[in-house]
């Protein structure tokens, strides 16, 4: 069961349709901020709320909510394999979700107060992310692997940096236009939640970087186009780390 169309509605709606129809806690790329309300405005938001869901066609004649919307939504909240992350282009941050479970794929995308849903194939998660990115091709150069914290003073001479680290450096001074964090997520058969170490991206005036855990000391930076960063979340896809969520 799939979502009939895309949709576009409000973070806020969003959050209270998962809370009316006790689907789940929205996810922390969709999620709002709580805020307390009078009875009155609760009330208020509310109608105005009904109001937006009877818009997108949801509610069928008993105004019950459509099952086939109600198995999008869950996707949301329990899928069991997801790809997301927080994308920014120059000031704005987007968040990005692509949720799987079964045969369905679902893309939210949050910018500002709003939310875009639509169907996606099951089997297009990682790329359908990495599609979400603004076309920057990868920069040029090779993998470099270095320390996660550089030598203490007292034991380098000035002057004496390795190549790589001078190299290391060079990126991080770049100019840049944009750049991010993205994540692998899956739900094991005891129904946790692993979340995989994330892999960051920067784009640079000289084109994409991505820097992400080689060892526990250790962090790679590599130049990543397209494919490159599909390969790497779909690694980071089969090696969950962790059992906690961003945010």
């Amino acid at each position: 069961m799939v979502l009939p169309e895309p949709a576009r509605l409000s973070v806020a709606t969003l959050a209270w349709l998962l809370a009316a129809e006790r689907i789940g806690e929205p996810h922390p790329v969709l999620a709002s901020t709580a805020v307390w309300r009078p009875r009155a405005e609760e009330q208020a938001l509310d109608e105005r709320t009904r109001d937006e869901i009877a818009a997108l066609g949801w509610y069928d004649r008993k105004g019950t909510l459509d099952a086939e919307v109600t198995a999008t939504l869950v996707m949301l909240c329990r899928a069991t394999s997801e790809f997301f992350g927080w994308i920014s282009r120059g000031e704005a941050t987007a968040g990005v979700l692509t949720a799987g479970l079964g045969r369905h794929g679902i893309l939210a995308v949050r910018d500002g107060d709003a939310v875009w849903l639509n169907h996606i194939g099951r089997t297009a998660l990682a790329r359908t992310l990495v599609g979400q990115l603004p076309d920057v091709p990868a920069g040029p150069g090779q993998p470099i692997t270095v320390p996660r914290t550089p030598a203490p003073r007292t034991t380098v001479r000035v002057g004496a940096l390795a190549p790589d680290v001078r190299r290391v450096r060079h990126l991080v001074a770049l100019p840049r236009t944009g750049g991010g964090e993205l994540y692998a997520a899956a739900r094991d058969r005891l129904g946790r939640y692993l979340v995989s170490e994330p892999v960051r991206y920067a784009d640079t005036r000289d084109g994409r970087y991505v820097t992400v855990s080689a060892t526990q000391d250790q962090l790679t930076v590599s130049p990543a186009g397209p494919s490159e960063l599909v390969t790497r979340l779909t690694r980071q896809r089969l090696t969950p780390e962790r059992e906690n969520r961003p945010g």
